[in-house]
């Protein structure tokens, strides 16, 4: 109508809420923390469990977290060195893995953080006459993986891998004299559950496939035998 002034009624769109459940391995309440992983878009966020394992964060940015779960009773070790014994490393077996959540505006994400059995990855490099430790780098695929990281000896060669859950994992290899020597393979290998398995990853078999990118063949000793 002539004269009168249009009025707009904004609805205020709340954040998301995020409910955590932290589990044992047999499913049953653990007591600990639970910690969502800070970024650029959204703040850190850390909070102990109740008595039956519940956390709730309340008021989250609807994007998606990395949330991470932590037992009172401990987990499986953080490897420090490459000449960790394998006694050592599978002196606790279990771990809680990070898993990505997506927060909904004004609704609740359920989450459950539960305790897996896990194992190692112990191995060398196949070096090629007059090659050196120090020529290539060994990795982990990144933050995606942890609590699983990677210890290379750059004096031996050889570089532990974990804590990981069974199945197909990824090292990757990096031959630093290479051009450009941001190109690495990635090198799968099968983990199993309350083991070390070890691999040998040999550069000799390296294949060129263009004038930017590189590719090799892997191989594995003995990938069943443990401690």
């Amino acid at each position: 109508m002539a004269g009168r002034t249009v009025e707009f009624h904004t609805v205020r769109r709340t954040a998301g809420l995020l409910e955590v459940q932290l589990e044992k391995k047999d499913g049953t309440p653990a007591k600990g923390v639970v910690v969502i992983e800070g970024s650029d878009e959204a703040p850190h966020h850390a909070a102990s469990t109740d008595a039956e394992g519940r956390v709730r964060f309340r008021d989250l940015r609807a994007i998606e977290h990395r949330v991470r779960g932590y037992l009172s009773q401990g987990g499986a070790p953080r490897i420090s060195s490459a000449e960790m014994s394998d006694a050592e490393l599978l002196k606790c077996r279990k771990t809680v893995f990070m898993q990505k959540a997506r927060v909904t505006v004004g609704k609740t994400t359920e989450v459950t953080l539960r305790e897996r059995e896990v194992g190692y990855v112990r191995g060398r490099i196949k070096l090629p006459p007059g090659g050196k430790p120090s020529d290539y780098a060994v990795s982990s695929p990144g933050r995606d993986a942890a609590p699983a990281r990677v210890v290379y000896d750059r004096d031996t060669s050889e570089f532990v891998y974990g804590p990981v859950a069974a199945g197909e994992v990824e090292i990757y290899l990096q031959h630093l004299a290479a051009t450009p020597r941001v190109i690495y393979q990635k090198c799968p290998v099968t983990a199993a559950a309350g083991k070390v398995v070890r691999t040998v990853l040999d550069p000799a078999a390296w294949e060129k496939t263009s004038k930017e990118r590189l590719s090799w063949k892997w191989m594995a000793v003995n990938p069943n035998r443990s401690s």
